[in-house]
């Protein structure tokens, strides 16, 4: 990070872990059922449903849905 090499535990990263973090939460909380299609995708490689950040972009739709923020 800026010329540094850090480990992934740096301080600097905690808010984008902590993000991270709080979409694999909300794919399991009921009340943000409603937010599924934005915070999961289907992966190309297994058809299996993933979360979104660890989606292999295929389309213009992939990378819009990843920047939907509905909602907010």
């Amino acid at each position: 990070m800026d010329g540094q090499l850090i480990d992934r535990d740096h301080p600097r990263l905690e808010s984008a872990v902590n993000v991270l973090a709080k979409t694999y939460d909300m794919i399991t909380d009921p009340e943000f059922k409603e937010y599924e299609d934005i915070l999961t995708a289907k992966s190309h490689l297994t058809g299996k449903k993933i979360n979104r950040f660890c989606h292999i972009h295929q389309s213009i739709v992939d990378l819009l849905a990843r920047g939907d923020t509905r909602g907010n």
